[in-house]
């Protein structure tokens, strides 16, 4: 049933197929996905076509996880994910982000034994922690880059640097986190920090912080 929904709604990108994926990898925006996504490529044997990423909806992740597929999800905290999200959106959306951010770490809670956490800052700089977690959990799905993640992490510019030069439409061109947007948060800081679910997301990333230090 979730696979006809992913079809019907986003037949068109890399959901969650029974017959062809491997591995599902995907969060809230804005979480570091894209750069999760291209370090795994980078290191694995995954593929477009095995790998199932940038859907992020829970609908993804949920049928992934119910068919028995490996499931990694990018976490980042509420507050400097959704006003990445705000900035990234030039303010779309409004509030529900919020609920869409709730739902899918709720996700992760319910699933705790089976859905491996990916915390931003691991992401960004201790992909070998995530490397280590997710074969913990699934077995050996995912190799330890021999290589420090500050080189891993240049590779990967280098590669999007490249792929925009030749306009390249590989996977995602934006892998890597853009600072050159961070003055535009304050735009929308008082919006965030003053919504009413704000709270709850607190709460819930508090918990995602636990369940990762245990698995």
């Amino acid at each position: 049933m979730l696979e006809r929904w992913l079809k019907r709604h986003r037949g068109h990108l890399n959901h969650t197929t029974l017959e062809h994926t491997k591995l599902c990898i995907d969060g809230f925006p804005r979480s570091a996905n894209s750069l999760l996504c291209r370090k795994v490529m980078a290191t694995t044997n995954y593929n477009n076509q095995t790998l199932a990423h940038h859907i992020h909806k829970r609908q993804n992740v949920e049928c992934a996880a119910l068919a028995g597929i490996p499931v990694i999800v990018p976490v980042r905290q509420p507050e400097e994910c959704i006003l990445s999200y705000l900035v990234y959106t030039d303010g779309k959306f409004g509030g529900g982000m919020f609920q869409q951010y709730i739902e899918m770490l709720e996700f992760v809670i319910l699933y705790s034994n089976s859905v491996t956490v990916a915390l931003f800052e691991e992401i960004t700089s201790d992909y070998k922690s995530i490397a280590s977690r997710a074969n913990r959990m699934h077995g050996e799905i995912l190799t330890i880059p021999a290589i420090a993640d500050e080189n891993l992490n240049d590779k990967i510019v280098n590669k999007v640097a490249t792929e925009s030069q030749h306009e390249e439409k590989k996977f995602f061109r934006e892998g890597v986190p853009n600072k050159s947007r961070d003055a535009l948060k304050q735009e929308y800081l008082s919006f965030v920090r003053s919504h009413k679910q704000l709270t709850r997301c607190k709460l819930l990333y508090d918990k995602i912080l636990q369940i990762a230090s245990d698995q």
